[in-house]
Parts: structure tokens; C-alpha cells; sequence
């Protein structure tokens, strides 16, 4: 008598029915569980004990990927018309289309009625069936078989599912990856049970004939019209609109009624057996314009899968990795649920929509909907800080690391407001930023650092919350050499890391005189903060010549500072923007602005002609006017203690008018399209403030009178500021300052 196979149990199977597939005797069958999920049932007459079934299943085998790396890409299919009948970019109807005009057979989940199904077509008029989403599980007995079928008669087949039954399919082929083969996985959620569906079927208003879509495009893939929606063609020909309140798609989205092994699938991993993996590419901000219609994500594992979506009638696209796992975490992390709590949820779910109450209640799916919800968020709770860290990882492993040093660790808004700029635009262009902890010193009295406290604490949590992850504590410039960080890259900017009045002994640092010199080195919008080369020492001199030629390249925020490299140091540089000035706004620090209608001041240097020029604008215009980052009152003004961050940068955005002598005070004035005056009498602040102007052509907005006269400076703020004119050049400088960025990124 046969001894039962080894298989996977009823936790741990999947589902993919590759076993009852390969079974030369069919001594196993698949049947319909008491939880509405599909298990695999062992004859004992049937079985001769051959084993095949545990060589194939993929849960007991252990197939692994083809080593290699992945990357991923944005996409969307040219035919507008396979575009729209798809769920999200229509790669899966483009790659189906290319296969099939070469004689191929496409394998996809097709609804037959009310049930999924797995089918085989090979003419492009029936490749509808297979377009858009269907949130239920198929069953694949008999699939497998075709599949293989067709692969020893030599065709061409694109076979598609999720990932545990891709692995299905290669372990009926014994592990083999035929070149006629090509195999995409989509990025999956979990399988609900069938009982939602069996469920909505007795109650539904109308006899149902068959199920039409899961999900609506209508209005639109990225919209506020975009929703889930079931949809059915009723057995009198009407169709009918369920939108998202129904029991199919409540029990789809709280993961409650899911087989078990979804609550811990192994398969969700960045780089995956498919040769391709194609998901939504929910997060996305870089295509907006193509959000109405589609955008895809599409990860390339294998050689044959880079090939295939060549050659398919495809628009490819860059695809920031961070971003596209931060909004579908699924493509990394695949648990889901409460531990303790799977076997109750699951045997509520399954009484729930097995008769025990009526889904067709408003009152029981109310409550429903309240125990998805309460599960729902003890279960993001309990699975955020694994998600991150499992994303941070595969962002480890596959993006260019950069090591950035700059101003990080400053007091001072706008270093700290570049720096964050700074992280995020590398962020979208790929690459996983560190930032080296190695801090300038800057003084402060005792009553000013007790004072301070709170503003500290401010600055601290941004800093928590915004910035990337850190390298370990630096104290000198010799210990960053003895031990510099790992990175692709190392890179210098933005702010003012290359004046030496500043950084003073960490200078050789700043201009990154540590690490192998096989290492990249880029400065990023690096400045000078003046017009002359301060270090009189020729042997110094020497020395930051000898560094700055070590670099790949260079670009420097002011014209003064391409003079400088070309002069002083005999290098070619080009001039690039504040990072500050290539982020669109603020909104992730701040939120919506709304106008606050006020004067706002930010300026590091002033007098009490200054204070009576603030007061005497204010009572001319009646507006209030709002003093920021001062730690001590002054006489005449309300106090605000000195905000943080986001609150700073709001100040800026509401105002009507903004006055300052700040570098940054200024470029967040041009990126909110404020009113200002550049308000500088300090020769050491002034040539920085002039070359952004000047590129903009905003000279007219800088007064630099050592002597307030108040005609003078009533006439600028009374002349508003053309932005047309400074954002036809502000995106030219843009796309100059970024496109730097990229390239040297790109070679990495």
C-alpha cells in the first residue's frame, strides 16, 4: 500500500494544483475546502508511491529564482485601446499581443460565469478575456499539462498568474526554463474565499450570468474616479454597478478570509522565478500626465524578460524602486494579518459568508466592515516596522548608494531645508542616500542653547522623521578617513561645503579626501559663499587644488563659484540650482497652504532702522507682520518662538510679502511665487542672493542700500513680480541642474 506524499499542509498550501497536474495516475484531485478555498485531496488507490507530486510542489521542492539582480521600470501599452480595457498600463495585453504574432499561446485567468478560470488563447480577438483583475482564485488542474504541451511542440507561451503558481508551473517542468518560455507574475494580495462571492450571488438583485470587472477605470486609472467596482451582466442582459459596498470586495480587501499560506507567502520577494513581475505603480508622481490612462510597474528578472518587453509595443520608463515599494509593499513583504488572531478571523470570515449571517444585511456588513477595520489596523501596526525594514533592505541591495556630506546637522532652516531637498531628489532618481555624520561646530552661549531647547527638540524630530538613515558618529576629518563609509558614490552640496571659513578644519572633508580613489566623487550645487579664494597659503592652496581634481564632476551654485574652480583650481564647472529650487513645493512637510494674508521676515542681520521700516509697511498694507527664527523678542513686534521646519516654510508660502536677507529665504519665495525683497546690506550675503537673481532675471528685487529709504523700498513691493517670465527660465535651470544629477547617477 502507498505511503501518502509528502506535500504542503493545509497552512502552507497554495493552492497552484501543480501536484494534481503532474500526477501520471490522478491520485490526487482538487475540491472546494469548508473555508471556500481549493485543497488537494490524496486517493490511496490511485497512489504507486512515484513521489512526483512532492518533487513538484513548489512549497515542499524549494525552487529558487535564476540568481541575478531585477530591476524595475514604469510602462504602459501604445495601443491606447489594450491600454484601457487593461486594469492599470496594459503591459500584460502588449506582451500577449507580441507573443501571439509570433505563434505563440498566452495562458491567463479568464471569469467563466462567476467562477475564474485558466485558459490557453492563441488569437488576439480573444485576448479581452484575459484583460483586467480578477480577485478570486482559479483552479489550474490541466493547465499545467497544456502548458507543457505546447512547449515541446516548440511554440512560443506566455504564461501568467501569481507567483506561487508560476513556481507551480516550473516545478511541473522539473525546474527547467525552456527558451520558448515566458512567464510574468503579478503582484498579489491574497486569495479570498469563495463564500463572498457564492455569498453575493443568492442575494444579489438581479440573477448574475457572469462577473465583468473587479475594478473601475473609467474615470480614469489615478483619479478620484478610480475605485474598486464589481460590475456583472445579469441573465437578463442588463448589467449592473455594485461599486466597492458589497461582501466580494469588503472580504477581498480585509485579507479576513484568506487562505492561510497568503497570510505568509513565501513568494513575495523583489526578485522572483518570473522573468517578468508587472503591478500597479501606485505612488508614482513622475508621469502624472499619464495617470488618467494607465501606469504600469514592471520588474525584470531573467534575460528572456528583458527581450519580450523590447520587443512588445511598449512605453518604458525609469521607475523609482523607493517609491514604488513604499506604496505596494507587496512586491517585498508578504505577511499579512495578526498571528494570534488568524484562526479566528478566518473562521469568522468563513461563518460569516457561509449563511451564519446575511451578507445582503446593511447591518451585518456595517459590522463587518467595523471588525475589517479594527483587524486591518492592528495588523498595519503590527507589520509597518518589518515592511520598512524589509523595503530599506531591497533598497540597499539594488539602488546606488550615495554618501552625502553636508550641513545636516545645522541650526539653520535652509541648510537643513537642502539638505532634505537634496535626499529627495536622489530618492526619485534611485539611488539609496546615507548621510555622513560629521558635524560643523557652531557656537552658541549658554543662554542662547537654553533658549533654544525647544527650537532644538524641533529641529531634532524633523531630522527623526525626514532625513535618511545616518552613518555612524564622525568627530574629525581624520577619523572619516581611517574609516570612511561603504558607497558607489561620494558627494559633496549643496550649501555653502566649500567655504572654508566655515568648515575650517573639516575642510579637506568636504572635499572628500577620503575613501578609495576608484570612487566616484560629484559636488552638487557646492558654494563658496563669497567671490575670492580665502586660504592665502600656497601649500594649502595645493592641497584643495589636488582635491578638487579629483572629482568627476562638479557643478557650483553661483558664477562666481565656476570662476573660482576654473581660476583657482583648474577645473571645469557648471553652475545648477539650490536643491531647494527643484522641488515643485513643500506639501509632504506642510500640507495644502492656505494664505495667512501677513508680512513675513526672515533676516539673520538687522537694525532698529530695519524693525522701523517692518512696522511702517505693515501699518501701510494693515497687514500683521510675522518675525521668523528669532529667539528673543523685539520691542514693538508680537514674539513667536522659532518654529519648525514645515512651520518655517508655511510662513513663507502664506505670506503676501517676505522680507529677508537668507539665501533660502529667497528660493522658497520663488518656489511659492511670493512677493519679496531681497533685503541685503551685508557684502558677505550679497553675492550669493545676486548670481540666483541674476539668472532669473530678478536683480530688481535685491536692495542693497546701507540706508532704508522708504520710497525706495514701498516702489518694490508694490511691483509685482512677473513669475511667467522667472518660471519659463526657472525650468529651463531645472532641467539643466537635474538632468546633471542623473547623469551622474546614471553612470553608476
Amino acid at each position: 500500500m502507498a505511503v501518502k506524499p509528502q506535500l504542503a499542509n493545509r497552512r502552507t498550501c497554495t493552492g497552484c494544483m501543480a501536484c494534481v497536474d503532474v500526477c501520471p495516475h490522478g491520485a490526487l484531485k482538487s475540491y472546494m475546502g469548508r473555508d471556500g478555498h481549493l485543497y488537494v485531496r490524496w486517493n490511496r488507490t490511485q497512489c504507486i508511491g512515484c513521489n512526483i507530486c512532492s518533487r513538484t510542489c513548489p512549497i515542499v521542492s524549494g525552487h529558487e529564482p535564476t540568481p541575478g539582480k531585477s530591476e524595475i521600470f514604469a510602462a504602459w501599452a501604445n495601443d491606447e485601446t489594450l491600454r484601457m480595457k487593461s486594469s492599470s498600463g496594459g503591459v500584460f495585453a502588449a506582451l500577449a499581443v507580441e507573443i501571439l504574432a509570433q505563434g505563440g499561446v498566452v495562458f491567463g485567468a479568464a471569469m467563466n460565469g462567476t467562477v475564474v478560470v485558466h485558459r490557453a488563447i492563441e488569437r488576439i480577438e480573444d485576448l479581452e478575456a484575459l484583460q483586467g483583475s480578477k480577485y478570486q482564485q482559479g483552479d489550474l488542474s490541466g493547465v499545467y499539462r497544456k502548458a507543457r504541451e505546447y512547449l515541446r511542440e516548440g511554440r512560443p507561451v506566455l504564461f501568467s498568474g501569481v507567483p506561487c503558481q508560476i513556481a507551480g508551473l516550473y516545478g511541473v517542468l522539473g525546474g527547467r526554463r525552456p527558451d520558448n518560455l515566458l512567464t510574468v507574475d503579478l503582484v498579489c494580495g491574497g486569495f479570498p474565499s469563495y463564500w463572498p462571492m457564492k455569498a453575493f450571488l443568492r442575494h444579489s438583485i438581479k440573477p448574475v450570468n457572469t462577473i465583468r470587472s473587479f475594478r473601475d477605470k473609467t474615470s480614469g486609472w489615478r483619479s478620484k474616479g478610480y475605485r474598486y467596482a464589481l460590475k456583472t451582466e445579469n441573465t437578463d442582459g442588463t448589467e449592473s454597478n455594485y461599486g466597492f459596498d458589497n461582501c466580494v470586495l469588503l472580504a477581498f480587501g480585509s485579507h479576513m478570509g484568506n487562505r492561510y499560506s497568503c497570510n505568509d507567502c513565501k513568494f513575495a520577494r523583489f526578485h522572483r522565478m518570473a522573468d517578468l513581475t508587472i503591478a500597479d505603480l501606485w505612488g508614482d508622481t513622475e508621469y502624472p500626465e499619464q495617470h488618467y490612462r494607465g501606469v504600469s510597474a514592471v520588474i525584470v528578472h531573467t534575460i528572456h524578460g528583458r527581450n519580450l518587453l523590447a520587443k512588445a509595443r511598449l512605453a518604458i520608463r525609469p521607475a523609482n524602486l523607493l517609491n514604488s515599494l513604499e506604496h505596494n509593499s507587496r512586491l517585498v513583504y508578504g505577511k499579512c494579518g495578526v498571528a494570534g488572531l488568524r484562526t479566528i478571523v478566518h473562521e469568522f470570515a468563513t461563518r460569516f459568508f457561509n449563511g451564519f449571517f446575511s451578507p445582503a444585511s446593511p447591518i451585518a456588513l456595517a459590522g463587518y466592515r467595523i471588525v475589517a477595520g479594527i483587524y486591518n489596523r492592528i495588523e498595519h501596526i503590527l507589520h509597518r516596522q518589518a515592511i520598512a525594514e524589509r523595503i530599506q533592505s531591497c533598497v540597499g541591495n539594488y539602488s546606488k548608494k550615495v554618501a552625502l556630506l553636508t550641513f545636516h546637522r545645522s541650526f539653520n532652516y535652509g541648510a537643513v531645508c537642502q539638505t532634505y531637498a537634496t535626499c529627495h531628489l536622489l530618492k526619485k532618481l534611485g539611488c539609496d542616500v546615507r548621510l555622513i555624520d560629521l558635524r560643523i561646530r557652531e557656537h552658541y552661549s549658554f543662554l542662547q542653547r537654553l533658549l533654544g531647547l525647544i527650537r532644538t527638540v524641533r529641529f531634532a524630530w524633523f531630522r527623526h522623521r525626514y532625513y535618511p538613515a545616518l552613518t555612524h558618529r564622525y568627530h574629525s576629518a581624520a577619523e572619516l578617513r581611517a574609516e570612511p563609509p561603504e558607497a558607489d558614490m561620494y558627494m559633496t552640496g549643496s550649501d555653502q561645503t566649500w567655504n572654508t571659513l566655515i568648515t575650517k578644519d573639516l575642510a579637506p572633508a568636504f572635499w572628500l579626501d577620503f575613501g578609495s580613489l576608484e570612487k566616484k566623487r560629484i559636488g552638487f550645487s557646492v558654494s563658496f559663499g563669497q567671490d575670492t579664494w580665502p586660504v592665502k597659503d600656497a601649500a594649502e592652496t595645493a592641497r584643495f587644488t589636488m582635491l578638487a581634481n579629483r572629482f568627476d564632476a562638479v557643478s557650483v551654485r553661483e558664477k562666481e563659484g565656476v570662476d573660482l574652480c576654473r581660476e583657482i583650481f583648474g577645473i571645469n564647472a557648471i553652475q545648477t540650482l539650490d536643491p531647494t529650487l527643484l522641488m515643485d513645493n513643500f506639501d509632504e512637510l506642510t500640507g495644502p497652504i492656505v494664505p495667512r494674508h501677513h508680512i513675513a521676515s526672515y533676516k539673520f542681520l538687522d537694525s532698529p532702522a530695519y524693525y522701523s521700516c517692518l512696522k511702517e509697511l505693515g501699518r501701510i498694507y494693515g497687514k500683521p507682520v510675522e518675525l521668523l527664527g528669532k529667539l528673543k523678542p523685539i520691542r514693538g513686534f508680537r514674539y513667536r518662538y522659532p518654529q519648525g521646519i514645515a512651520r518655517w516654510i508655511e510662513s513663507i508660502a502664506a505670506a503676501d510679502l517676505v522680507l529677508t536677507d537668507s539665501f533660502h529665504g529667497v528660493a522658497l519665495s520663488i518656489v511659492y511665487r511670493r512677493n519679496f525683497v531681497a533685503f541685503v546690506g551685508d557684502r558677505s550675503r550679497i553675492g550669493r542672493i545676486r548670481s540666483l537673481l541674476s539668472q532669473l532675471g530678478l536683480e530688481d528685487r535685491l536692495y542693497s542700500g546701507t540706508q532704508i529709504d522708504m520710497r525706495s523700498v514701498r516702489l518694490l513691493c508694490d511691483t509685482p513680480i512677473d513669475y511667467v517670465a522667472v518660471e519659463e527660465r526657472l525650468n529651463r535651470l531645472k532641467t539643466v541642474s537635474i538632468g546633471f544629477l542623473r547623469e551622474m547617477t546614471d553612470r553608476l
